[in-house]
């Protein structure tokens, strides 16, 4: 198998992409997919598995580089969650509100400049989500991590 070839099937692996995700995105077959990860990917067609491979990573890069992590105590993220349910919001909306009114306050929103200054926010304005699409949360030995992307 050549080095593309390779390269395709280890990177499906790596990332736990699906056969139909990949065939969706590259406008294939389920079959062409599982095909190329067996016999290769055709000389006509490795420009294009390159690209693909790079855009994806391009994207994830993106995405990674617009996630929020706090970590937080199971109580905090607890009284956090029923402050958000108490406005009607879900954690996440209610984060974003909070974080933006902060950034309003110190005008940096306005300015469109990115800032390396960080806010101990206060405990009744506090945030984090909870949305099932964005948000994966974690015990980590009594910790929550909260992840999101905004």
């Amino acid at each position: 198998m050549d080095d593309i070839s390779q390269q395709f099937k280890s990177w499906m692996d790596s990332e736990n992409i699906s056969s139909e995700a990949v065939g969706k995105d590259f406008g294939v077959g389920v079959q062409t997919i599982r095909n190329w990860r067996s016999a290769g990917i055709p000389k006509r067609r490795v420009e294009f598995v390159r690209l693909k491979i790079f855009e994806f990573s391009a994207q994830k890069r993106e995405l990674a580089e617009q996630t929020l992590v706090l970590e937080l105590t199971n109580e905090q993220f607890d009284q956090w969650n029923q402050a958000a349910l108490a406005e009607g919001l879900i954690i996440r909306d209610w984060a974003i509100k909070g974080l933006d009114e902060l950034a309003k306050q110190e005008r940096l929103l306005d300015l469109g400049e990115k800032s390396s200054i960080k806010y101990q926010l206060p405990k009744s304005k506090s945030s984090v989500l909870n949305d099932a699409s964005d948000v994966v949360v974690r015990n980590l030995q009594n910790r929550s991590s909260a992840f999101v992307s905004v």
